[in-house]
């Protein structure tokens, strides 16, 4: 899990594979080449990145037993309190931890230049 740490409130999501297989569902992505590739284009990413939030705040709603009660426009209002895109800020952070493959432990307050050099190794 992954804890996004906003003013208001904090956020657990969750990514993996079931995440990434009800993200391509809803929002018919054929394949997990496909998924990778809607972020080649930086013009695609704050359209997405509150589609990911909120599946990664549902799957760890599943994953604790929970009903997950959030919507899109919370999702928004995330990424608007969590800093947007800049590079230390809690989305940023938890775009990473989603594209990584969750592998990627960003809640200790790694920069995201130390997340890229932990990925490379």
């Amino acid at each position: 899990m992954h804890i996004i740490k906003l003013p208001s409130q904090e956020i657990q999501i969750k990514w993996g594979m079931y995440a990434q297989r009800l993200y391509c569902e809803r929002y018919n992505i054929i394949d997990p080449i496909a998924f990778f590739e809607q972020f080649q284009d930086q013009r695609n990413i704050q359209k997405l990145i509150p589609q990911l939030l909120l599946i990664g705040a549902e799957y760890a709603a599943i994953k604790k037993g929970e009903q997950s009660n959030y919507t899109i426009i919370d999702a928004c209002e995330w990424f608007d309190q969590g800093g947007e895109l800049s590079e230390d800020g809690e989305i940023m952070k938890a775009f990473i931890y989603i594209i990584s493959g969750h592998k990627v432990n960003l809640s200790d307050g790694s920069s995201f230049a130390n997340a890229e050099k932990k990925t490379e190794s």
